[in-house]
């Protein structure tokens, strides 16, 4: 939720693809006020424990910075602000600048062939294509959809 902020200004688009994010993950109404609240004003403090926490988990530090991508592009760009806030959040997760490169190009590829990115269905073509390190591989994969 805290990128949702990273260029100024939180696009209506960006909150409609963080509570369809909430719902996906079964939050209640009342974590889904929260997350939705701190999109506009994070608790940076919690954010970076939150980040250092997912950091000890690679598999679920690469879901949430994919998500964080796909609901950065939920305008249909990736400001120059977005985009350094995906940065500091991938090295804070413990992704590699290149691994963060290959998803976020991979996410682009979705959002510009095929509108928005459905979150469930992302993972194992993402973590085949991250395996063999490709970048063409993920674009040839994202023109398939």
């Amino acid at each position: 939720a805290s990128l949702s902020a990273a260029d100024g200004a939180v696009q209506p688009e960006e909150l409609d693809r963080l509570g369809q994010l909430c719902e996906q993950l079964g939050l209640d109404a009342e974590a889904q006020r929260a997350v939705l609240a701190s999109a506009s004003e994070p608790d940076v403090r919690r954010v970076e424990r939150a980040l250092a926490s997912m950091a000890r988990r690679p598999a679920i530090a690469l879901s949430l910075l994919t998500d964080a991508i796909a609901l950065a592009f939920a305008d249909d760009r990736l400001a120059g602000a977005e985009a350094q806030g995906v940065a500091r959040m991938a090295a804070r997760l413990g992704v590699s600048a290149t691994d963060a490169v290959i998803v976020a190009k991979y996410v682009e590829s979705l959002v510009m062939h095929h509108g928005e990115v459905g979150l469930d269905h992302l993972a194992a073509e993402l973590r085949e294509a991250l395996g063999a390190r490709d970048a063409g591989q993920l674009r040839a994969l994202a023109h398939k959809r």
